[in-house]
């Protein structure tokens, strides 16, 4: 059967993935490389990247159809899981700050975040001291789940996904950041070779992009059967 016109164009994806990373690059170098100064302003290379995504899954995401169900069903899944969506990205936004984030303000908000679970009703036992890494771990956790998250709300949604494009999504989200690193160390970037530079450097942001745009792109036995 003959392929799809459109299945050639997944170099769109690693190229938009490192263009995003330029674009997040120049924005760091505008505002001064030094210190932790990135944390402290928007990045437009943010929405910048989910518009380049956007238009990659238009044009190579001719698998991804909705299943029967009428139009405004459908613009409701999208507002609806797209909250969800927004919800997981400031989740990421929190972990990214309280994972990597130093010095007396950031134990300043540590403590008013502790103040305000208690007052939520959340055990004391989760705050004590010897218990933080425990916590910290269950960050890193919910940090890489994160393709797993939106796999299942794509499938909640009615889209056509696969589970081999979960376990590829999944797998290099995990090895992003060791990849990130090896580049660091291979270039001897500026700075130091660990993940708060993975992260600063954009050197991860190719392999995150990649590794969710592969969520959007046809199943792997799709591809193998000619469809």
């Amino acid at each position: 059967m003959e392929k799809n016109r459109t299945d050639h164009l997944i170099w769109l994806l690693p190229v938009f993935g490192i263009l995003t990373a330029v674009l997040w690059r120049a924005e760091i170098e505008l505002h001064g490389w030094e210190g932790l100064t990135w944390i402290t302003y928007y990045h437009w290379a943010v929405p910048a990247g989910i518009l380049l995504m956007a238009g990659w899954i238009l044009i190579c995401s001719r698998f991804f159809q909705i299943e029967k169900s009428s139009f405004l069903r459908s613009i409701l899944r999208f507002g609806g899981y797209g909250l969800l969506g927004y919800l997981l990205f400031i989740l990421t936004s929190w972990l990214l700050y309280f994972l990597f984030a130093r010095g007396p303000s950031v134990f300043i908000d540590m403590m008013s975040l502790f103040t305000f679970l208690k007052r939520s009703g959340i055990p004391e036992y989760f705050f004590k001291a010897k218990n933080l890494p425990f916590i910290f771990y269950i960050a890193w956790l919910l940090w890489y789940a994160h393709p797993f998250f939106l796999y299942l709300i794509l499938k909640a949604a009615g889209f056509k996904t696969a589970i081999s494009n979960l376990i590829i999504s999944e797998t290099l989200f995990i090895a992003s950041g060791p990849l990130a690193i090896l580049l660091l160390k291979i270039i001897s970037h500026k700075g130091g070779t660990d993940h708060i530079h993975a992260f600063k450097s954009g050197f991860i942001i190719p392999f995150l992009f990649i590794s969710i745009g592969i969520l959007f792109y046809k199943p792997l036995h799709l591809i193998r059967n000619g469809h």
